[in-house]
């Protein structure tokens, strides 16, 4: 029987931050809610948590390779934000199927 999961929120405390989740959470948003910047996953509670590399960066704004694009939000001011990850590849955190 497969564990179950359920969407957590986030806060990402600065463009460039080491956020705690559990392993194998996997980032379903990210958005801007009540003055801050935040981040969705889908996740094990139970799982171990583990400790994950983000970095917000700006359109036209340059940045190393490597790393994946797991978002982007408008804010009101009509900024654009892309939150990035230096970590697991993206076919690594796929939710296991439904059996």
């Amino acid at each position: 029987m497969a564990s179950e999961r359920v969407i957590w929120k986030f806060p990402i405390p600065s463009p460039d931050c080491m956020i705690d989740m559990p392993d194998g959470a996997y980032v379903v948003g990210f958005g801007h809610q009540g003055g801050q910047l935040v981040l969705w996953a889908e996740v094990d509670p139970a799982a171990e948590r583990k400790a994950r590399a983000f970095r917000i960066v700006g359109t036209g704004h340059s940045y190393e390779s490597g790393l994946d694009h797991r978002g982007m939000v408008q804010m009101p001011n009509g900024l654009v934000w892309h939150l990035l990850e230096d970590g697991p590849r993206l076919e690594d955190l796929l939710p296991p199927a439904v059996d």
